[in-house]
């Protein structure tokens, strides 16, 4: 059962997804709607159902992300490969980009995510083991971790 009572609403143009955005809920579980373009519902919902019962998606859905600066696109593009339960620091992702004093732009772009747990924000985390940032309800970030099996509160490189 997903740890908390959380609705999602996603919002897709003829591009692709182009919002998430949580919203309490009063009963425990996951929950979704979709809104816009149709053409997308079936791959997303698959996706959801899949993340529900605590498995690494194997859909590659399509996002627009056109609103968001280069480099922004650049590290979301690097979130989508960090696997269900794994964890990487803001530093790690910045050094897999081939830019590693860009720690603090890799979390800027983090906060940016309008496709948050699709583009797994939330599996980014301070070098110390400590959450770092969050956009939204830090219990949310505690909340999916947690489901996930990620291991945090270690230190990482």
């Amino acid at each position: 059962m997903f740890p908390v009572a959380l609705s999602v609403h996603i919002e897709v143009s003829p591009r692709g997804i182009s919002s998430l955005k949580f919203i309490k809920a009063t009963a425990p579980g996951l929950r979704w709607t979709i809104a816009g373009d149709t053409c997308w519902n079936q791959a997303i919902n698959e996706w959801m159902k899949a993340y529900a019962a605590r498995r690494q998606p194997d859909l590659q859905l399509p996002f627009d992300l056109s609103a968001l600066p280069s480099f922004s696109q650049l590290v979301l593009g690097a979130l989508q490969e960090i696997s269900f339960g794994e964890v990487l620091s803001y530093k790690e992702v910045a050094e897999r980009l081939g830019k590693p004093r860009a720690a603090r732009a890799v979390g800027n772009a983090c906060g940016r995510n309008p496709v948050p747990l699709m583009i797994p924000c939330h599996r980014v985390i301070a070098s110390d083991g400590g959450l770092g940032g969050f956009s939204l309800d830090p219990n949310i970030k505690t909340s999916l971790l947690a489901f996930e099996g990620a291991e945090v509160g270690t230190s990482l490189a």
